[in-house]
């Protein structure tokens, strides 16, 4: 089973949101710990 070029782009732009909206709580967390 073959993975489209545009399927695959789409699922990295999904992967790259979440790292971001991780890292985004990373930072909101006023103590420092992971809140996810």
């Amino acid at each position: 089973m073959g993975v489209s070029e545009q399927e695959k782009a789409q699922l990295f732009q999904c992967e790259r949101r979440m790292t971001i909206m991780i890292a985004a709580k990373q930072l909101q967390a006023p103590d420092g710990s992971i809140k996810i």
